[in-house]
Protein backbone atom coordinates (compact mmCIF):
# COMPACT_ATOMS: atom_id res chain seq x y z
CA UNK A 1 0.00 0.00 0.00
CA UNK A 2 2.65 2.40 0.45
CA UNK A 3 4.37 1.94 -2.76
CA UNK A 4 0.80 2.36 -4.45
CA UNK A 5 0.94 5.56 -2.10
CA UNK A 6 4.08 7.03 -2.93
CA UNK A 7 3.11 6.10 -7.23
CA UNK A 8 0.05 7.86 -6.93
CA UNK A 9 2.10 11.10 -5.54
CA UNK A 10 4.24 10.55 -8.01
CA UNK A 11 1.69 10.27 -10.77
CA UNK A 12 -0.62 13.26 -10.12
CA UNK A 13 2.47 15.49 -9.61
CA UNK A 14 3.91 14.57 -12.99
CA UNK A 15 0.52 14.84 -14.77
CA UNK A 16 -0.32 18.25 -13.30
CA UNK A 17 2.97 20.30 -13.83
CA UNK A 18 4.20 18.12 -17.03
CA UNK A 19 0.32 19.06 -18.42
CA UNK A 20 0.46 22.89 -16.94
CA UNK A 21 3.31 23.56 -19.44
CA UNK A 22 1.39 22.69 -22.44
CA UNK A 23 -1.31 25.87 -22.02
CA UNK A 24 2.29 28.48 -22.20
CA UNK A 25 3.36 29.68 -25.55
CA UNK A 26 6.12 27.04 -25.40
CA UNK A 27 4.33 23.86 -25.45
CA UNK A 28 5.91 20.84 -27.01
CA UNK A 29 5.80 19.90 -30.61
CA UNK A 30 5.21 16.30 -29.81
CA UNK A 31 1.52 15.25 -30.51
CA UNK A 32 1.86 13.05 -27.65
CA UNK A 33 2.35 13.30 -24.13
CA UNK A 34 3.36 9.87 -22.59
CA UNK A 35 3.79 9.67 -18.43
CA UNK A 36 6.50 7.08 -17.39
CA UNK A 37 7.20 5.32 -13.80
CA UNK A 38 9.96 3.05 -13.47
CA UNK A 39 9.80 2.40 -17.19
CA UNK A 40 6.48 1.60 -17.76
CA UNK A 41 4.63 3.90 -20.07
CA UNK A 42 1.35 4.13 -17.34
CA UNK A 43 -0.65 6.86 -19.48
CA UNK A 44 -1.34 8.96 -22.57
CA UNK A 45 -2.54 12.36 -23.63
CA UNK A 46 -2.89 13.35 -26.81
CA UNK A 47 -1.70 16.86 -27.26
CA UNK A 48 -4.08 17.91 -30.41
CA UNK A 49 -7.49 17.57 -27.91
CA UNK A 50 -5.79 20.15 -25.82
CA UNK A 51 -5.64 22.86 -28.12
CA UNK A 52 -8.42 24.95 -26.96
CA UNK A 53 -6.70 25.29 -23.80
CA UNK A 54 -3.81 27.26 -25.23
CA UNK A 55 -4.49 30.75 -23.84
CA UNK A 56 -5.68 30.12 -20.51
CA UNK A 57 -5.49 27.20 -17.73
CA UNK A 58 -8.57 25.41 -17.09
CA UNK A 59 -8.41 23.79 -13.98
CA UNK A 60 -11.41 21.29 -14.94
CA UNK A 61 -9.77 20.09 -17.96
CA UNK A 62 -6.10 19.48 -15.78
CA UNK A 63 -8.47 17.26 -13.03
CA UNK A 64 -9.93 15.69 -15.94
CA UNK A 65 -6.55 14.57 -17.26
CA UNK A 66 -5.42 13.59 -13.97
CA UNK A 67 -8.47 11.79 -13.11
CA UNK A 68 -7.67 9.40 -16.15
CA UNK A 69 -4.03 8.84 -15.71
CA UNK A 70 -4.90 7.81 -12.35
CA UNK A 71 -7.48 5.59 -13.26
CA UNK A 72 -5.02 3.52 -15.49
CA UNK A 73 -2.30 3.41 -12.78
CA UNK A 74 -4.59 1.55 -10.48
CA UNK A 75 -7.69 -0.34 -11.22
CA UNK A 76 -8.47 -0.73 -7.50
CA UNK A 77 -9.49 3.42 -7.00
CA UNK A 78 -12.92 3.70 -7.44
CA UNK A 79 -13.43 7.42 -5.96
CA UNK A 80 -11.98 10.07 -7.04
CA UNK A 81 -13.50 13.40 -6.38
CA UNK A 82 -12.60 17.21 -7.16
CA UNK A 83 -13.72 19.85 -4.40
CA UNK A 84 -13.80 23.36 -5.40
CA UNK A 85 -14.55 25.99 -2.12
CA UNK A 86 -14.10 28.96 -4.51
CA UNK A 87 -10.33 29.59 -3.81
CA UNK A 88 -8.57 25.79 -3.93
CA UNK A 89 -9.43 23.16 -5.35
CA UNK A 90 -8.85 19.30 -4.02
CA UNK A 91 -8.39 16.15 -5.61
CA UNK A 92 -9.41 13.31 -3.10
CA UNK A 93 -8.39 9.76 -4.18
CA UNK A 94 -10.08 7.15 -2.45
CA UNK A 95 -9.97 3.32 -3.10
CA UNK A 96 -12.98 0.67 -3.55
CA UNK A 97 -12.86 0.50 0.70
CA UNK A 98 -13.35 3.77 0.71
CA UNK A 99 -9.97 4.94 2.53
CA UNK A 100 -8.08 7.91 1.40
CA UNK A 101 -5.26 7.26 -0.40
CA UNK A 102 -3.99 11.00 -1.55
CA UNK A 103 -5.47 14.50 -1.27
CA UNK A 104 -3.79 17.14 -3.01
CA UNK A 105 -4.93 21.14 -3.09
CA UNK A 106 -4.04 23.54 -5.94
CA UNK A 107 -4.22 26.71 -5.41
CA UNK A 108 -4.58 29.07 -8.37
CA UNK A 109 -2.99 32.73 -7.28
CA UNK A 110 -1.63 35.96 -9.02
CA UNK A 111 2.16 37.09 -8.23
CA UNK A 112 3.23 40.78 -8.27
CA UNK A 113 3.10 41.13 -11.73
CA UNK A 114 -0.49 39.64 -12.83
CA UNK A 115 0.95 36.27 -13.89
CA UNK A 116 -1.25 33.07 -12.89
CA UNK A 117 1.06 31.11 -10.82
CA UNK A 118 -0.21 27.26 -9.53
CA UNK A 119 0.59 25.72 -6.55
CA UNK A 120 0.25 22.16 -5.64
CA UNK A 121 0.14 21.19 -2.02
CA UNK A 122 0.18 17.45 -1.03
CA UNK A 123 -1.36 16.24 2.32
CA UNK A 124 0.03 13.51 4.44
CA UNK A 125 -2.57 10.30 4.56
CA UNK A 126 -2.73 9.47 8.12
CA UNK A 127 -5.56 6.74 7.36
CA UNK A 128 -3.19 4.11 7.77
CA UNK A 129 -0.77 4.84 10.61
CA UNK A 130 0.72 2.74 13.10
CA UNK A 131 0.85 4.91 16.12
CA UNK A 132 -2.20 7.27 17.66
CA UNK A 133 -1.90 9.41 20.96
CA UNK A 134 -4.65 9.86 22.44
CA UNK A 135 -6.49 10.90 25.45
CA UNK A 136 -8.17 8.88 27.36
CA UNK A 137 -11.33 9.45 30.54
CA UNK A 138 -12.96 6.36 32.17
CA UNK A 139 -15.71 6.81 34.18
CA UNK A 140 -18.15 4.28 36.13
CA UNK A 141 -19.15 2.88 39.60
CA UNK A 142 -16.71 0.88 42.11
CA UNK A 143 -16.66 -1.47 44.78
CA UNK A 144 -15.11 -4.08 46.68
CA UNK A 145 -14.88 -8.11 47.31
CA UNK A 146 -14.70 -9.87 50.13
CA UNK A 147 -12.97 -13.05 50.00
CA UNK A 148 -14.28 -13.22 46.13
CA UNK A 149 -17.44 -12.10 47.37
CA UNK A 150 -19.31 -8.93 48.47
CA UNK A 151 -19.96 -8.23 51.81
CA UNK A 152 -22.39 -8.76 53.78
CA UNK A 153 -25.17 -5.98 53.62
CA UNK A 154 -25.45 -5.35 57.48
CA UNK A 155 -21.53 -5.12 57.62
CA UNK A 156 -20.92 -1.34 58.58
CA UNK A 157 -18.32 -1.22 55.19
CA UNK A 158 -20.96 -2.46 52.79
CA UNK A 159 -20.49 0.48 50.05
CA UNK A 160 -23.93 1.40 48.72
CA UNK A 161 -23.81 0.00 45.06
CA UNK A 162 -25.17 3.02 43.12
CA UNK A 163 -23.49 6.02 45.08
CA UNK A 164 -19.96 4.92 44.57
CA UNK A 165 -18.01 5.85 41.33
CA UNK A 166 -14.82 5.96 39.90
CA UNK A 167 -12.77 8.61 37.47
CA UNK A 168 -9.75 9.06 36.12
CA UNK A 169 -8.19 10.61 33.20
CA UNK A 170 -5.04 10.56 31.45
CA UNK A 171 -3.35 9.99 27.94
CA UNK A 172 -1.79 7.73 26.21
CA UNK A 173 -0.75 5.76 22.98
CA UNK A 174 -1.94 2.78 20.76
CA UNK A 175 1.12 1.54 18.19
CA UNK A 176 -0.34 -1.09 15.74
CA UNK A 177 1.97 -3.69 14.86
CA UNK A 178 -0.85 -5.24 12.70
CA UNK A 179 -4.53 -3.67 11.38
CA UNK A 180 -5.71 -6.62 13.74
CA UNK A 181 -3.19 -6.08 16.90
CA UNK A 182 -2.23 -3.07 18.95
CA UNK A 183 -0.68 -2.46 22.12
CA UNK A 184 -2.31 0.92 24.44
CA UNK A 185 0.03 2.06 27.14
CA UNK A 186 -1.62 5.15 29.02
CA UNK A 187 -1.20 7.11 32.41
CA UNK A 188 -4.14 8.45 34.24
CA UNK A 189 -4.92 9.58 37.46
CA UNK A 190 -7.88 7.47 39.64
CA UNK A 191 -9.92 8.45 41.84
CA UNK A 192 -12.04 5.87 44.01
CA UNK A 193 -14.98 6.73 45.71
CA UNK A 194 -16.55 4.46 48.36
CA UNK A 195 -20.18 5.51 49.80
CA UNK A 196 -21.01 3.54 52.33
CA UNK A 197 -24.28 2.28 52.88
CA UNK A 198 -24.87 2.80 56.38
CA UNK A 199 -24.66 6.42 56.40
CA UNK A 200 -24.27 7.14 60.11
CA UNK A 201 -20.63 4.88 60.15
CA UNK A 202 -18.05 7.56 61.08
CA UNK A 203 -15.16 7.14 59.06
CA UNK A 204 -13.31 10.47 59.81
CA UNK A 205 -11.61 9.50 63.04
CA UNK A 206 -9.97 6.42 61.31
CA UNK A 207 -10.87 4.10 64.76
CA UNK A 208 -8.61 1.57 65.27
CA UNK A 209 -9.19 -1.48 67.79
CA UNK A 210 -6.59 -2.88 70.18
CA UNK A 211 -4.74 -4.84 67.08
CA UNK A 212 -4.57 -1.59 64.77
CA UNK A 213 -7.07 -2.43 62.64
CA UNK A 214 -9.43 0.15 61.06
CA UNK A 215 -12.69 0.46 62.88
CA UNK A 216 -16.03 1.54 61.30
CA UNK A 217 -18.74 2.16 63.97
CA UNK A 218 -22.39 4.50 63.77
CA UNK A 219 -21.44 7.84 65.37
CA UNK A 220 -23.76 8.07 68.44
CA UNK A 221 -24.65 11.59 68.40
CA UNK A 222 -27.09 10.57 65.45
CA UNK A 223 -29.24 8.55 68.45
CA UNK A 224 -30.18 11.22 70.10
CA UNK A 225 -32.55 13.04 67.55
CA UNK A 226 -30.87 15.82 66.80
CA UNK A 227 -29.21 14.76 63.98
CA UNK A 228 -29.14 12.59 61.05
CA UNK A 229 -26.75 10.84 58.75
CA UNK A 230 -26.40 12.75 55.18
CA UNK A 231 -23.25 10.50 53.89
CA UNK A 232 -20.09 8.24 54.70
CA UNK A 233 -17.80 7.83 52.43
CA UNK A 234 -13.71 7.12 51.45
CA UNK A 235 -11.62 8.84 48.60
CA UNK A 236 -8.46 7.37 47.56
CA UNK A 237 -6.65 8.78 44.50
CA UNK A 238 -3.77 7.02 42.17
CA UNK A 239 -1.08 7.69 39.54
CA UNK A 240 -1.26 4.81 37.25
CA UNK A 241 -0.13 3.05 34.56
CA UNK A 242 -1.71 1.01 32.26
CA UNK A 243 -0.61 -1.76 29.70
CA UNK A 244 -3.44 -3.25 26.97
CA UNK A 245 -2.96 -5.61 24.17
CA UNK A 246 -6.06 -5.21 22.00
CA UNK A 247 -7.09 -7.39 19.34
CA UNK A 248 -8.96 -5.96 16.53
CA UNK A 249 -12.02 -7.67 14.66
CA UNK A 250 -14.62 -7.25 11.61
CA UNK A 251 -13.93 -4.63 8.31
CA UNK A 252 -11.10 -2.18 8.16
CA UNK A 253 -11.66 1.12 8.66
CA UNK A 254 -9.20 3.83 9.40
CA UNK A 255 -8.22 5.83 12.51
CA UNK A 256 -7.12 4.74 15.58
CA UNK A 257 -9.90 2.15 15.99
CA UNK A 258 -9.06 0.19 12.73
CA UNK A 259 -11.49 -2.34 12.93
CA UNK A 260 -15.38 -1.93 14.18
CA UNK A 261 -14.63 -4.55 17.13
CA UNK A 262 -11.88 -4.55 19.78
CA UNK A 263 -10.94 -6.93 22.99
CA UNK A 264 -8.12 -5.86 25.17
CA UNK A 265 -6.87 -7.20 28.02
CA UNK A 266 -3.91 -5.85 30.55
CA UNK A 267 -2.27 -4.80 33.79
CA UNK A 268 -1.62 -1.99 35.75
CA UNK A 269 0.06 -0.22 38.83
CA UNK A 270 -0.24 2.45 40.70
CA UNK A 271 0.85 4.40 43.76
CA UNK A 272 -1.55 5.97 45.91
CA UNK A 273 -1.27 10.16 45.70
CA UNK A 274 -3.48 10.88 48.65
CA UNK A 275 -6.58 9.47 50.45
CA UNK A 276 -9.71 11.46 53.09
CA UNK A 277 -12.83 10.33 54.58
CA UNK A 278 -15.88 12.66 54.44
CA UNK A 279 -18.86 12.88 56.90
CA UNK A 280 -21.98 15.02 56.55
CA UNK A 281 -24.98 15.06 58.69
CA UNK A 282 -27.83 17.63 59.13
CA UNK A 283 -28.20 19.70 63.02
CA UNK A 284 -31.16 21.09 63.73
CA UNK A 285 -31.27 21.74 59.90
CA UNK A 286 -28.04 22.87 59.09
CA UNK A 287 -25.85 20.60 56.94
CA UNK A 288 -22.57 20.10 58.14
CA UNK A 289 -19.65 17.87 57.02
CA UNK A 290 -16.08 16.97 58.57
CA UNK A 291 -12.92 15.68 56.37
CA UNK A 292 -10.33 13.77 57.49
CA UNK A 293 -6.96 13.37 54.99
CA UNK A 294 -4.83 10.33 56.45
CA UNK A 295 -3.42 6.96 55.07
CA UNK A 296 -6.00 4.78 57.01
CA UNK A 297 -4.16 2.02 56.63
CA UNK A 298 -4.15 1.79 52.59
CA UNK A 299 -1.69 -0.17 50.48
CA UNK A 300 0.43 2.68 48.79
CA UNK A 301 0.18 0.47 45.80
CA UNK A 302 -2.02 -1.16 43.97
CA UNK A 303 -1.91 -3.59 40.76
CA UNK A 304 -4.32 -5.31 39.15
CA UNK A 305 -5.90 -6.41 35.90
CA UNK A 306 -7.62 -4.78 33.23
CA UNK A 307 -10.41 -5.83 30.05
CA UNK A 308 -11.84 -3.95 27.69
CA UNK A 309 -14.35 -4.59 24.66
CA UNK A 310 -15.86 -2.21 22.22
CA UNK A 311 -17.86 -1.04 19.65
CA UNK A 312 -16.96 1.32 16.82
CA UNK A 313 -15.76 4.26 18.84
CA UNK A 314 -18.09 3.37 22.55
CA UNK A 315 -15.78 0.97 24.69
CA UNK A 316 -16.87 -0.87 28.42
CA UNK A 317 -13.82 -1.23 30.67
CA UNK A 318 -13.06 -3.06 33.99
CA UNK A 319 -10.33 -3.03 36.25
CA UNK A 320 -9.66 -5.37 39.57
CA UNK A 321 -7.25 -5.31 41.84
CA UNK A 322 -5.19 -7.78 42.89
CA UNK A 323 -3.59 -6.90 45.65
CA UNK A 324 -5.97 -5.41 48.68
CA UNK A 325 -7.39 -1.77 49.07
CA UNK A 326 -5.85 -2.05 53.11
CA UNK A 327 -3.11 -3.55 54.49
CA UNK A 328 -2.94 -7.20 54.81
CA UNK A 329 -5.67 -7.61 57.98
CA UNK A 330 -5.82 -3.94 58.81
CA UNK A 331 -8.95 -3.26 56.69
CA UNK A 332 -12.31 -2.43 58.62
CA UNK A 333 -13.27 -5.27 61.07
CA UNK A 334 -9.50 -6.95 59.92
CA UNK A 335 -10.77 -7.54 56.37
CA UNK A 336 -8.88 -8.04 53.10
CA UNK A 337 -10.70 -5.94 49.96
CA UNK A 338 -9.93 -6.05 46.77
CA UNK A 339 -11.21 -3.42 45.18
CA UNK A 340 -12.97 -3.31 41.33
CA UNK A 341 -14.01 -0.81 39.05
CA UNK A 342 -16.41 -0.79 35.75
CA UNK A 343 -17.91 1.22 33.06
CA UNK A 344 -17.37 3.48 30.40
CA UNK A 345 -13.83 4.58 28.13
CA UNK A 346 -13.69 7.56 25.64
CA UNK A 347 -10.70 7.23 23.94
CA UNK A 348 -10.18 11.17 22.22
Amino acid sequence: MKRKTFLHAILTAAALFVITPLFADNAPEDDTLRIVIEGDTVSTVNLNELEELDNMPDMDSIMNIVKEAMKEVDESMEDIRIEDNGKTKSVIIKDKKGDVIKTMTVKDSKTETGDSEMEFEFEKDESNKSFYNFMVCETGMNNYLENQAFPSGDAAYYVKPFGSWSFSIGSGFRAFAASWFSVDVSADILTYNFKLQNKAVDTDEGVVDDNNRIVYIENSKYNDGSSHAIRSKLTVNYLNMDVMPVFHIGPEKSGINKRLLRIGAGAYAGYRIGAHTKNGWDETGQKRKTKNHDNFYLNSFRYGVKAMIGVKDFNLFMNYDLNTLFEKDKGPDGKNLNAFAFGVRFII
